[in-house]
Parts: structure tokens; sequence; C-alpha cells
């Protein structure tokens, strides 16, 4: 279980996006949060069947360092799920929303 992937997934223009007044980020946060579950098993399916998502915990959001450039990252999900073997994983989900233009 222990692979490390990096995914882009196609992006799509939000008539949204620049409006200062919707906090977006954190929407998309609780949004990502709500549907763990199904966005694993859309964008990560082999994952997905190996884990028990009745055994799911949030833990707080790390910020974590992207050595060598440095910069810092806040992931959108930090979470603790166990495998259907009962072994406990960590799954970080990092999501850019950005315009499209």
């Amino acid at each position: 279980m222990n692979s490390r992937r990096h995914v882009i997934i196609g992006a799509a223009q939000s008539p949204y996006l620049g409006d200062a007044d919707v906090p977006h980020d954190q929407l998309w946060k609780q949004l990502l949060w709500a549907f763990f579950e199904d966005f694993m098993t859309l964008f990560f399916e082999d994952v997905a069947r190996q884990l028990d998502f009745s055994r799911t915990e949030q833990l707080d959001k790390e910020q974590f360092t992207d050595l060598p450039e440095g910069s810092r990252r806040e992931m959108d999900i930090v979470a603790k799920v166990h495998t259907r073997e009962g072994t406990p994983e960590l799954i970080l989900v990092h999501v850019e929303v950005s315009p499209v233009k």
C-alpha cells in the first residue's frame, strides 16, 4: 500500500474564481472531506478497494516543506484510514484549483 503518487486531474473554469468574497479554499476542503470516499473511489479506485472507510479519522492538517525548493504546502485532507487488513495508513490530499486562461 505504500505507493507514492502525484496525480494531476484536468482543469475546469469556475465562474466564481477571482471572487474574493467566496471562501473557495475552505469550501473545497469541506467538499473533499464530505465526499472523501467517493473522491478516493473515483480517482484512486485500486487504492480505495483496499481501504475500510468505516475507520476513517480526519487528522490536523500539517504543513509540508518541499525540499530542496523549500516551498511550504498545506494538505487539504490528512486522514488516517485503516486497510481492510486493519493496518492504519495516512492519506494526504492536496488539490490546486486555479483559473484556466
